[in-house]
């Protein structure tokens, strides 16, 4: 019996992922000095060294534009440690004037900079994903 035991401590010390380290990210998007309500915010990371950066994250910003991530692949809360490009949207109607193969594409009802923002992501995590348009 003791055997399993060190035989289970040791197959959670060294864990059974791609040592990629998740943690909790929550935060507030606000749109001139408001909260801003019901948009996407959406994480994905940033290789590095590694062709393939990982799983991103979302979230939806509530009515006082607060937001906590889960992660794209269903597996939890949280984002990856480390550098993320960030895109924060509110999708409403199409713009028939912008196609991709003769279908109308959506329209972010936010600046372009909302689309194009870049956040790192601390060893702890953080509940202060901050960010005003």
């Amino acid at each position: 019996m003791k055997q399993l035991h060190i035989a289970l401590l040791f197959v959670v010390a060294i864990g059974c992922g791609d040592g990629r380290k998740y943690v909790p990210v929550s935060g507030t998007v606000t749109y001139k000095g408001k909260p801003l309500a019901n948009a996407s915010v959406i994480f994905q990371p940033i290789a590095e060294d590694n062709e393939n950066p990982g799983s991103g994250s979302f979230g939806r910003t509530d009515e006082e534009g607060r937001f906590t991530l889960k992660r794209i692949d269903g597996q939890g809360e949280g984002a990856l440690a480390g550098k993320h490009r960030v895109s924060i949207s509110i999708i409403t109607g199409e713009d028939p004037t912008r196609s991709d193969a003769g279908e109308t594409l959506p329209v972010n009802q936010l600046p372009p900079e909302a689309a194009s923002q870049v956040f790192q992501v601390p060893e702890t995590g953080t509940d202060q994903a901050n960010f005003d348009f």
